[in-house]
């Protein structure tokens, strides 16, 4: 099971990603999904994506909601008792914000890790520097799909039997 978090989401939906970071991302999602690997939002990512989604909110959300591989994975209960057990290891306030711009970012970082946690995810997918500090505090995997190669299935290749043609060998 694999965690995306908003970072991921803005990266996927955003027009401007360059071509090869799409590659990447969609042909890991279709890895994913052939091997039957759940894929999970966690409701604080999709918060975050979301808002930042202005009119596209309700098409951004039913997207996500067609594939059948992905799923919104909820701050619940067992997510909450990891959360509190990972806060009450923190030294200080100044501990659990860490590098995080706001107190409301690292309140979501935490719980997107604490989801992680809850649901057994093997790995987060993220470009968020301080999700990448903080999986690796609490033991878990995260993977920036920059790392990742472009699929054998999504790279280009030349036609068989088509060859460029010549250079003009005129004198």
């Amino acid at each position: 099971m694999i965690l995306l978090d908003a970072s991921f989401l803005v990266a996927f939906f955003d027009k401007r990603t360059r071509d090869d970071r799409l590659l990447k991302m969609s042909g890991m999602l279709e890895a994913a999904s052939k091997a039957h690997t759940r894929v999970l939002i966690p409701t604080p990512a999709l918060t975050e994506f979301l808002a930042k989604a202005d009119r596209a909110t309700i098409a951004y959300h039913e997207a996500l909601g067609m594939s059948k591989a992905v799923q919104v994975a909820a701050f619940g209960e067992r997510a909450a008792l990891e959360c509190a057990e990972m806060l009450g290891k923190a030294k200080s306030k100044a501990d659990i914000k860490d590098q995080a711009a706001t107190w409301a970012k690292a309140k979501f970082d935490w719980q997107i890790i604490a989801i992680a946690k809850a649901e057994n995810a093997t790995s987060i997918y993220s470009f968020d520097g301080d999700i990448v500090r903080l999986g690796a505090r609490f033991g878990i995997e995260v993977l920036n799909v920059d790392k990742l190669s472009i699929p054998d299935s999504k790279v280009q290749r030349p036609l068989a039997g088509l060859s460029s043609p010549a250079p003009d060998q005129s004198p």
